[in-house]
């Protein structure tokens, strides 16, 4: 009752009613988007109930610790093996969940020293690959019918359209097709707005190569040396090497480890598949314009991590390597082995994770009962403890996409070299992965990570409707 006992009218009534409905919901739709973002947020940080302490730090970074931290170890054989700083995770989103490297949790590990080899010696190898064009695929198989499947899907894509990005960042006019119309830029990875554009274009390049060993007088051949003389007018364009879908404003975010200017993705992690793409349409396509690129390319980068250590020191480099670079390790290796310059060498080496790489070379050389630091006299059995345990540390909880690369740089590098302690890195990474970290489907990784050793079973037992991590524990990138 209002006023005199009166009521209000009816429409007064349901207006109320309807705000009050309206502020109940309102309400359970913000509790229901609380529940929401914290199951997303536990979602995205694999949240495990029993894996808590790895869940902690899932994005912290890998590091050399600062000079005053540098120590040595004593060992039976005073080989003087490195003490370093590891964290529990290290990953491509590192600076935006943890900025400045905020409350990262570090550990000492244990390491042997890796310097970049001061000559080209190449190993031979007791099992070596064949030319492409040396073998055939019967026709009627699984295999020539897969081989079909990947030619037909290369011949589909346009090249043009793929090179859309690389044009529009260089300052290039699109070709027009018989209506007077620009290529459509491919979307995905591809697409204009995307921080990896140029990514797949590099993969591309590297298939077409393959298939131009095999075919070199194909159409995929000549799809590929089209795709490598428009990079050409890109270079030309640029003056100064560089050829990316991107611009150079996306490495200086990356340098500066996401700080200033908001996060990129992985601008190197790119540029290594660009430059992979280039000396493969060299070695595998024949293109010489192919290795001048790839030449141009590798100084620019090479010249810009340089001086990017000498302007914030290598410490600030190495913690950036956080925010994973992928193979250009690996490439920077082949392009020394292609061009016969071991000079390439010094640059791969500093694109290889120290605290990560490091411990690995300590634990290959005590797994072989090799001598550290040239002592023939060593005895690798006191180490042997403190070895595994430092390996153990680098791999569990590190991001298996970013880590893995760094292996496979190391074994190119002994490939080229022949210097031992290389080696170790992808033997010691191989017994522990197999030993501790494999699962039924002969994947290594969960959610794209090496996880606690020897908790493949503990982690499937959480898999659950909204635990979708749950069901990748088989990729293996």
């Amino acid at each position: 009752p209002i006023g005199g006992g009166r009521y209000a009218p009816l429409g007064k009534r349901q207006n109320a009613h309807r705000g009050l409905v309206f502020v109940l919901a309102l309400a359970l739709g913000i509790a229901l988007s609380a529940v929401a973002i914290i199951r997303a947020a536990r979602f995205l940080r694999g949240a495990q109930p029993a894996f808590d302490a790895v869940v902690e730090a899932q994005t912290g970074v890998m590091r050399f610790a600062d000079e005053e931290e540098l120590g040595t170890l004593a060992d039976a054989g005073g080989t003087g093996t490195l003490a370093s700083l590891a964290s529990d995770y290290a990953g491509p989103l590192i600076w935006a969940w943890f900025p400045n490297g905020k409350n990262l949790k570090m550990r000492p590990v244990a390491g042997s020293k890796l310097e970049p080899p001061a000559e080209l010696r190449p190993v031979l190898l007791p099992a070596r690959p064949f030319a492409l064009h040396a073998a055939a695929l019967l026709p009627g198989s699984r295999f020539h019918t897969a081989a079909r499947t990947n030619i037909e899907f290369l011949q589909m894509l346009d090249a043009d359209r793929m090179l859309f990005s690389f044009r529009e960042n260089h300052g290039l006019l699109q070709p027009l097709d018989a209506r007077g119309s620009k290529p459509k830029p491919y979307g995905g990875w591809e697409a204009p707005h995307s921080g990896i554009r140029g990514h797949f274009a590099g993969h591309f390049l590297s298939a077409l190569a393959m298939q131009a060993a095999a075919d070199p007088a194909g159409e995929l051949a000549r799809k590929g040396a089209y795709m490598v003389s428009v990079l050409g007018e890109c270079a030309a364009r640029h003056g100064g090497g560089y050829i990316s879908a991107f611009p150079e404003s996306e490495l200086a975010k990356h340098e500066d480890h996401c700080t200033t200017n908001g996060c990129t993705w992985v601008g190197y992690y790119t540029m290594h598949k660009i430059l992979q793409g280039l000396i493969d349409q060299h070695s595998l396509a024949k293109s010489v314009l192919a290795l001048d690129l790839a030449t141009g390319l590798a100084t620019y980068l090479c010249d810009r991590v340089k001086s990017a250590v000498k302007a914030r020191g290598l410490q600030w480099w190495l913690d950036g390597l956080a925010l994973e670079v992928g193979g250009m390790a690996e490439a920077l290796v082949s392009l020394a082995t292609v061009r016969g310059e071991a000079e390439w060498l010094q640059c791969a080496t500093l694109f290889e994770r120290p605290c990560f790489a490091q411990p690995l070379a300590l634990a290959g050389a005590v797994a072989s009962n090799a001598a550290l630091g040239g002592d023939s006299d060593f005895d690798g059995t006191a180490l042997a403890s403190e070895a595994d345990e430092s390996a153990r540390a680098a791999i569990e909880g590190k991001h298996a996409n970013t880590h893995l690369p760094v292996a496979l740089g190391a074994m190119a590098m002994w490939e080229a070299t022949a210097a031992g302690a290389w080696k170790g890195v992808g033997e010691a990474l191989w017994a522990e992965l197999n030993k501790s970290h494999t699962y039924a489907t002969g994947g290594f990784t969960f959610g794209e990570q090496w996880r606690k050793a020897g908790a493949q079973g503990e982690l499937l037992m959480h898999a659950h409707a909204g635990n979708l991590a749950a069901h990748e524990h088989q990729e293996s990138c």
